[in-house]
């Protein structure tokens, strides 16, 4: 018995699938360009443009994916680069949106946020007098030992010990000094702020 036209050919076409004869057909397409600019199109990119911007397509040529080109070395250290200022530029932005909710938070007015300034400030200010009583009797017992001509080996002892303990309260009192001045300029800015968020904050009157 004859097989039908139409039962072969079906036989056919299913026999072809199987052996994979199709897989090319179906198999991605890639699109790129020369170093001249001409459009190259393939089932494989050649080795030599693998690092160029390439898109693939599918069986219909609908883009599925597009591979920029590699970067140079300097082009990645320039991206790495922008990256940082960027991370920079956001983590300030963070900062000052952080400041500012706490600032909201926590003070209910200026008249508020003075006060914990000055409230601050006075603490600076005893650490500040605590540390210098305590320089001026290093500096009178030093005066003291100096004077004596002809010094015992333990005033010689207590003169270095003294000596060192001057250098360290000097540094301690410049650095509680520079402290205390930048504390102050951080509290005039945030003053600063706090009124310009408040008055953000304030309905605009209606107009008469």
């Amino acid at each position: 018995m004859a097989v039908p036209p139409k039962f072969a050919l079906l036989f056919l076409a299913l026999a072809i699938c199987a052996e994979g004869t199709f897989a090319p057909v179906f198999a991605q397409t890639y699109r790129w360009k020369d170093e001249k600019g001409i459009v190259h199109y393939g089932d494989s990119v050649p080795a030599k443009y693998r690092d160029t911007a390439r898109v693939e397509l599918n069986e219909a040529g609908v883009q599925i994916r597009k591979t920029e080109q590699a970067l140079t070395p300097e082009q990645r250290a320039q991206r790495e680069a922008q990256r940082l200022v960027d991370a920079a530029a956001a983590e300030k932005v963070e900062a000052v949106e952080r400041l500012d909710r706490a600032l909201m938070t926590k003070y209910a007015n200026v008249r508020e946020l003075r006060a914990a300034h000055e409230r601050e400030l006075a603490l600076a200010d005893e650490e500040l007098e605590a540390f210098t009583a305590r320089a001026t009797d290093l500096s009178s017992r030093a005066f003291e030992l100096l004077e004596i001509k002809r010094r015992t080996r333990d005033q010689r002892l207590e003169l270095a010990r003294l000596s060192s303990d001057l250098y360290q309260a000097a540094d301690v009192l410049d650095k509680k000094t520079t402290e205390r001045a930048a504390k102050e300029r951080r509290q005039a800015s945030e003053r600063a702020r706090f009124e310009a968020l408040t008055s953000q904050a304030k309905p605009a009157k209606p107009a008469k």
